[in-house]
C-alpha cells in the first residue's frame, strides 16, 4: 500500500526500521499477523520552519499587539507562531517606541493681521499651544510664542483737489514715520504737480511694521468762469494794483487781449497775456487818462469764446 505524511523541519518520521526526516519516498516490509510480508510507500513530506526578523514603530502612548504580548516599550521581542501547515515559526520583533516630539517656535506679526495656527486664527500676542501629526504619524506639540507689533497709527486725507498746473505741498505730521509714495518721493513731505486724477499710494513704516494708504488726488481744469477782470485798477506807481491783474490767467497761456478806449481805438493787444507782464496802463510809454476802458479777452485764441469786460482807470 502506498501512503502520504508530513512532518515539520526538525520532527522526524518511523516508518518500520527507518527514523525519517528527510522529504522522500520510502518503503517498508511489513510482516502481517499471518506470517505475509506486506509492503507499505511512504511518501514523506517535510514541512519547513520560518524564522523571521521584523521592525516596527509605535508612537508614545500606544501598544504593539505580538502574538501573546502587548508592547509599549522599545526592545527586541521574540514570538512563536503556526503556519497554516502546522509547523512553528519564530518571529523576532526590534520594537521602536518614538519619544513624543515637542517645539518651540516665536512669530512676530503686525497690528490688524493674524497667524494661522493650526486650527487657531490668532491676532493677540501671547502663547499658544497646537497638535500636529508628524511624518512618523505621531502627535507632535507646538508651543507658538506670537507677539502683534504696533501698526503705524496716522489720518491722511481721502481726497486733495488740484487745479491743473498748480502745485500742492503736501505735509504729514507724524515724522515718526517712513514714508514712499507711489510717484517715486519720500518723505513726510511731498510736492504734487499732477496732470490728470490719480490714486497716490504710501507705504508707511516704522521699524517693525508697514500699512498702505491711499489718497485721491482729483485735478481739476479751470474754466473760463475761473477768470476774473476786476473792475478797477489804480497806475499811479504806488505798488498797489498798478497793473491790469487778471485772475487764473496763468491757467490759459493760449490766451489773447485786447484793450480799446472809449473811442473805440485800439491801445493794446497781447497774446499768451501773463500778471508778471501785464498791461501797466500806457499806451505809447504813457499813462492813459483816467476813464473808462473796454476788454476783450480769449482765453484761448483758438477759439471762438470771447469775455467782454468794462473797466476803469483810476489815479
Amino acid at each position: 500500500s502506498t501512503i502520504s505524511e508530513q512532518i515539520c523541519n526538525g520532527d522526524s518520521y518511523l516508518l518500520g526500521t527507518q527514523t525519517l526526516t528527510t522529504t522522500g519516498t520510502y518503503t517498508e516490509v511489513f510482516s502481517s499477523q499471518s506470517g505475509c510480508d506486506s509492503t507499505v510507500t511512504l511518501n514523506l513530506t517535510v514541512n519547513p520552519t520560518y524564522n523571521a526578523t521584523i521592525s516596527e514603530q509605535i508612537c508614545n502612548g500606544d501598544n504593539f499587539i505580538f502574538g501573546t504580548q502587548t508592547l509599549t516599550i522599545t526592545g527586541t521581542y521574540t514570538e512563536v507562531f503556526s503556519s497554516q501547515l502546522g509547523c512553528d515559526s519564530t518571529i523576532t520583533l526590534s520594537l521602536t517606541v518614538l519619544s513624543p516630539i515637542t517645539n518651540n517656535i516665536s512669530i512676530s506679526i503686525c497690528e490688524g493681521t493674524s497667524y494661522n495656527f493650526g486650527t487657531q486664527t490668532l491676532n493677540t500676542t501671547g502663547v499658544y499651544n497646537e497638535t500636529f501629526v508628524n511624518s512618523a504619524g505621531c502627535d507632535s506639540t507646538v508651543t507658538l510664542s506670537l507677539n502683534v507689533n504696533d501698526a503705524p497709527s496716522i489720518e491722511i486725507l481721502d481726497f486733495i483737489t488740484i487745479y491743473k498746473g498748480d502745485e500742492y505741498t503736501l505735509k504729514l505730521d507724524s515724522l515718526q514715520y517712513n514714508y514712499i509714495w507711489s510717484d517715486g518721493q519720500n518723505g513726510a513731505e511731498i510736492l504734487l504737480k499732477p496732470e490728470i486724477s490719480s490714486i497716490l499710494y504710501v507705504t508707511i513704516s516704522n521699524s517693525l511694521c508697514d500699512i498702505i494708504d491711499s489718497i485721491y488726488i482729483k485735478v481739476n481744469e479751470k474754466e473760463y468762469s475761473d477768470l476774473i477782470i476786476y473792475d478797477i485798477f489804480t497806475p499811479n506807481g504806488d505798488g498797489i494794483n498798478d497793473n491790469l491783474y487778471i485772475e487764473n490767467i496763468n491757467y490759459f497761456p493760449n490766451n489773447k487781449i485786447q484793450i480799446y478806449n472809449r473811442n473805440g481805438s485800439l491801445i493794446f493787444e497781447k497774446e499768451s497775456y501773463t500778471n508778471d507782464e501785464a498791461w501797466s496802463g500806457k499806451y505809447n510809454g504813457k499813462l492813459v487818462p483816467e476813464a473808462s476802458y473796454f476788454i476783450l479777452l480769449w482765453p484761448d485764441k483758438s477759439s471762438d469764446f470771447l469775455m467782454k469786460k468794462s473797466i476803469s482807470i483810476l489815479r
